[in-house]
């Protein structure tokens, strides 16, 4: 082989080798990048579960609230209707009361009327 052959064929795998060395380079570059990636997602993922377990965990709360809340409305709601009805019966038994003393008072003047004043002793 002639020298200039020699050399075109010794520049040409300095070159093909240079080449290969920039290639592994930028992929342990990038396989440096993607573990960084890969340890990124990892901790995003962690982070994410433990979220979601908060998010079951006050879930679950606000749905024990929310019985508490409806069984306490719904107590409040009976005990008002029990106060309805009991000023309803107040209200009658007043009224009753109320008829009563004027039946009294009736009966009261007409024997007033009736009836001598009692005599007073001297």
């Amino acid at each position: 082989m002639p020298d200039s052959n020699r050399s075109t064929s010794n520049n040409s795998e300095s070159d093909s080798i240079a080449h290969m060395q920039e290639i592994v380079k930028n992929a342990e570059e990038l396989s440096v990048t993607l573990s960084a990636l890969l340890e990124t997602a990892k901790s995003s993922a962690a982070a994410a579960a433990e979220h979601q377990s908060n998010a079951a965990s006050i879930l679950s709360e606000l749905q024990t609230k929310l019985g508490e809340t409806t069984a306490a409305a719904t107590q409040a709601a009976a005990v008002k209707t029990q106060i309805t009805d009991d000023q309803a019966v107040i209200a009658t038994k007043s009224a009753h009361i109320q008829q009563a003393q004027e039946h009294a008072d009736l009966v009261r003047a007409n024997l007033d009327r009736t009836l001598p004043a009692p005599e007073t002793a001297p």
